[in-house]
This record gives structure tokens, sequence and C-alpha cells, in this order.
């Protein structure tokens, strides 16, 4: 997990300062162990209001806990939460509203949200496949993502019981109101973002959403008809404060600043190799 500044100037630095999981920058995944300062294939991470950094560490069945005087070089982490039955956690988003962190799995099956003391508040979505990020209203509203659900939405998640409101989005399918498998979303710009195996929708208006409504826009494809996922495979996606939609796909992660439109193009590609702070490569 590496760290990148922000500079004087209010943009992010181009190299590193910070590393976790490994004692320096040039390691690799051959140094990856199931110590408090180890990781072993780490696949998101959330800060809380406090600074307070949680990271799903996959492969060890675990999401760490760095407070912000751990979060340096060979920091040392504390068990968050773990479970030896996860199989492709993540965590989906920090949840202000309830209190807590929404975390995905694929197994069990299920959508949880843990309060920051690491104690589990909430399970929905049982026995159904849950993946990637998750959307939260301001109203406490949660948007998340399903491979055979499709997008799924919850008014009021701390009252569901194990089914959703309504379905958003139903899954299968090549066009514009059908995502094929929906990975991860965000929301930007009052634009609603979702990945789709080899495309990303974006919808205006997600307070508006409707079933089986049709997305305003896509990207990384030419149209709504096409999917060449020689061209482009996506993954996760995020979104900050700023509006930067950051889409990761088999080239690198694609930065787009929403609202977007039919002609926008990113502002800006990152790609290997990346340069830390002391001048090195990171492959």
């Amino acid at each position: 997990v590496l760290r990148f500044p922000k500079q004087a100037d209010g943009k992010i630095a181009k190299t590193a300062d910070i590393v976790l999981g490994q004692t320096d920058f040039v390691s690799g995944y051959l140094k990856a162990g199931t110590a408090l300062n180890k990781f072993k294939n780490p696949n998101s991470l959330r800060f809380d209001s406090s600074g307070t950094l949680y990271v799903a560490d996959n492969g060890n069945n675990r999401i760490l806990k760095f407070p912000p005087s751990e979060q340096k070089i060979d920091g040392t982490a504390t068990v968050f939460a773990s479970d030896p039955n996860w199989s492709n956690i993540y965590i989906g988003e920090i949840d202000t509203a309830n209190n807590g962190i929404w975390v995905t799995s694929q197994q069990p099956y299920n959508l949880v949200l843990y309060g920051f003391d690491g104690s589990i508040k909430k399970t929905i979505m049982v026995n159904q496949r849950m993946v990637g990020s998750v959307g939260v209203g301001k109203d406490g509203s949660l948007i998340a993502t399903s491979p055979t659900q499709g997008t799924v939405y919850f008014k009021t998640p701390m009252t569901a019981t194990t089914d959703y409101d309504k379905n958003i989005f139903i899954a299968n399918g090549i066009n514009q109101n059908r995502l094929n498998a929906g990975h991860g979303i965000a929301i930007a710009g009052n634009q609603l973002f979702a990945t789709d195996i080899c495309r990303v929708l974006v919808w205006n208006d997600p307070a508006s959403a409707t079933n089986g409504k049709a997305a305003d826009y896509v990207l990384l494809q030419n149209n709504f008809t096409t999917l060449d996922c020689n061209a482009f495979r996506t993954t996760r996606l995020k979104a900050d404060s700023d509006g930067h939609v950051f889409i990761k796909t088999h080239k690198g992660i694609y930065v787009y600043q929403a609202p977007v439109t039919s002609a926008s193009t990113p502002i800006k590609i990152i790609t290997d190799p990346l340069t830390t702070i002391t001048g090195e490569s990171l492959n």
C-alpha cells in the first residue's frame, strides 16, 4: 500500500513517500506475510473521519487497522476484523450515518456493516454473492453490486432483512440499461458510475434512478453495444471529494473528472512503473 502525499500546490505528488506492508519500496510481493506489518494481496482501503486507515488484506482473510501514528514505512496494524472463511473481501465504504464500515465478500455470501469497534452491526444480502464497492447516500440509503442480482438499492439498510428495496440495474446484457457483471460503483458530480467488465456506464442524477433506466454515457468503449475486452478490462473504481473518478483497468488507472459527457477523456492515466520518493521504480 503506497501513499502519495499532497504537495504545497495542492496537487498529488507523483512519487510515494510511505509504503505499508513492506520494509522498503522495492521488496515486492515476495515479502508477503501474515505478520501485522505485512499484507497478502490487499485490494481496498478506506479512511475514517479520525484519519485511521482500514485495509482489506484479502489473502489473509482480514481487515487491518492503522492509526495515524502507524501510517509509516513498516508500520504495524491491529486486526480490525477477520474470518477464516472469507473469500474476496472488499471494504465497500465508510458509513457515517450508521457509524461503521460496509464489507462485501463472496464467501460467506453477504454484505456486513462493522462498527468502528470491530463488532458486527448489520448483515444483509445473506447467501448472495457480493463484490466491489458500496455507495452510501446522505440519507443513509445504500447501493451495492452483485453479479447475480445486479445493482441493488436499500432505502433503510439498518432495518432491512435479507432483501433489497429494488433492483436498479439487472445483470446480463450489453446495452444502455443492463450490466453484464457489475464490480464497482461510485457517485461523483451527481452521476452514478458502474464498472461492467470492460466498460463503465454513467447515469445522470442517481436519485432519480429506476429499474431499467438507460445509462446516459459509456466510458472506455465506443458505444453501448460494444464490449471489447481486449481494449479494456475494468474492475474497481473510486471517487474522491473533488469529483475525480479513478477506474482500475488492466492498462492502468484511468482518472476522469466528473461530471462527464460523451466527449470526456481521462485527465490522467496512472501506469507502471511508479516512482517512489527515493527515486526507485516500483512495478
